[in-house]
């Protein structure tokens, strides 16, 4: 059974294996070194599932006291469909809603209709007339 709990550094190599494993990681923003000062800012910004000592999901939350954005959820193709993914997102937004925060948003690749089915089944809508972009600095 997966326990939920906070990033560690001790994480980032599993973390990457589901980052990449589910074409999700960035090198220029998911690098150990970023991490480490996200969770140095926001120690519970990154979100781990953890079974059999190794990081089989992960949550990245950004959150400024106003709203909320989760992104980079990804659990390990083996541990898919057991109810992981739901209890990630469940333990954010019931952090999220501890601080206050009202709404919480998330980005979903259009063609993962499976992906947006599951979002919506935990009660996600979604947004018209927005496309996710940006920029470097």
């Amino acid at each position: 059974m997966a326990v939920i709990r906070g990033y560690n550094d001790s994480d980032y190599k599993d973390v990457k294996y589901n980052l990449e494993e589910a074409k999700l990681y960035i090198p220029m923003w998911d690098n150990r070194e970023n991490l480490k000062e996200k969770i140095k800012r926001n120690p519970d910004s990154i979100i781990i599932a953890e079974e059999d000592n190794h990081a089989i999901g992960n949550l990245f939350l950004i959150e400024d006291g106003w709203s909320a954005f989760i992104f980079h959820v990804a659990v390990r193709s083996d541990y898919r469909q057991k109810g992981i993914g739901q209890k990630l997102l469940s333990y954010a937004e019931d952090n999220l809603k501890r601080q206050g925060v009202k709404a919480v948003s998330l980005f979903v690749n259009e063609n993962l209709n499976k992906v947006q089915n599951f979002y919506k089944k935990q009660g996600y809508l979604s947004i018209e007339n927005y496309l996710g972009m940006y920029k470097l600095l």
